[in-house]
């Protein structure tokens, strides 16, 4: 890491704000550039007081939120692949993806339409073939599923600090922005929490829960949600092991869905499978949020375990809280800002966009340095919304 000269009397050409798991990408793409570049974050590296933490993520391509995530998702996995080959390290783990629920439910049937359109490989099941290859789900009459091999998890933690230990841009933690202020097209002053100030030609912001503060224009667009991940250790423990169990999400019309990761066989001790429910209404500001995990918590996931996953019954051996920052339709915000279009911003990942944090910290870097991108963002843009 390059050293860090907040004294410079020329304005940086770009400076990332959040060094979570999009900003930490960004400052990697932009290190490529030869560019002068500078990366803040308020808190540690790996912290795990926002969205860019807990041990493991899904990654998949068959998406059903929408099939143009596709060829981003794609750039994202070749992505973590170049780092696991430039670091010599794991990131991914290809345990595979199931998507379940009723028969005709969203989830199963967009799956199915992203890999028709994009051509990706995926199996069909039936209930009862599922249930013959995974004893962990509970029979369901009419379970319809799809299942994607070239899909698996990512350790969090890891990319993210393999993607910072790759940049050779210069970064700064527990150093944050309290305000930025525009002086025409090329210049932006930023005024630092340390109570010192720099200058730079653009700002790319990547700052999750904290993006509302640092962009006012989008706080109506921004909704930040208190979420809950739990660790268990079923009565069988060779049933959470990867070998024998995939990540699988199952859809639940008129209820949220229930996802799971089985245990990252690169961790010590018992078998733990991660599991959550996705979304809840606890809407919090990020810098007052209860950590504790309550019974009322976990009740929730105890419940969908026994209902959906019985095989994975046990004690809950480890919960912790993370939050998500959702848009109103709950696709990102990746944009340059109309008011100050030497502003680009990645938001609002609405708890599916650790999967392709690579990608969207190179739009971020495309966005700033030149102001569009190759891949295919449109869908994602501010027009949308007015």
């Amino acid at each position: 890491m390059s050293t860090v000269h907040l004294d410079r009397a020329e304005p940086l050409d770009v400076v990332v704000l959040g060094l979570g798991a999009v900003g930490a990408a960004a400052l990697w793409a932009l290190s490529n550039r030869g560019l002068s570049v500078l990366g803040l974050d308020p808190h540690p590296p790996c912290h795990s007081l926002g969205s860019s933490h807990g041990q493991t993520r899904v990654f998949r391509h068959a998406y059903f939120e929408h099939p143009d995530y596709v060829p981003i998702l794609r750039n994202a996995t070749g992505t973590f692949e170049r780092w696991e080959a430039d670091a010599d390290t794991s990131l991914l783990h290809r345990a595979g993806v199931l998507v379940m629920g009723p028969e005709g439910c969203p989830a199963v049937e967009g799956s199915r339409q992203a890999a028709r359109l994009h051509g990706l490989e995926i199996r069909d099941l039936d209930g009862a073939a599922l249930c013959k290859e995974y004893p962990q789900f509970a029979k369901h009459p009419t379970l319809d599923a799809v299942f994607e091999a070239d899909a698996g998890f990512v350790r969090v933690e890891r990319s993210i600090s393999t993607a910072l230990q790759l940049a050779t841009a210069p970064r700064l933690h527990g150093v944050g922005v309290s305000q930025w202020e525009r002086h025409g097209a090329d210049r932006i002053t930023l005024r630092l929490t340390n109570g010192r100030s720099l200058t730079t030609r653009r700002l790319a912001v990547a700052a999750g829960a904290w993006t509302a503060a640092l962009v006012p224009s989008l706080a109506p667009l921004l909704t930040v949600t208190r979420q809950v991940q739990a660790w268990v250790t079923p009565a069988q423990p060779e049933l959470a092991e990867a070998s024998c169990l995939p990540c699988w999400l199952w859809d639940r019309p008129g209820d949220r869905h229930f996802y799971g990761i089985p245990a990252d066989p690169e961790r010590p001790g018992p078998p733990l499978a991660k599991v959550a429910v996705h979304g809840s209404d606890g809407v919090v500001a990020p810098d007052a949020v209860n950590r504790m995990v309550s019974t009322a918590d976990l009740d929730p996931i105890k419940h969908g375990l026994a209902t959906h996953v019985p095989g994975l019954l046990g004690p809950i051996r480890d919960a912790s809280v993370c939050l998500y920052t959702s848009s109103p339709d709950e696709h990102f915000i990746v944009d340059r800002l109309p008011e100050a279009p030497e502003v680009s911003v990645v938001c609002g990942l609405s708890g599916h966009g650790f999967k392709l944090a690579p990608a969207l910290g190179q739009i971020l870097s495309d966005l700033s340095v030149e102001g569009r991108t190759d891949l295919p963002v449109d869908f994602l843009g501010l027009r949308r919304f007015g």
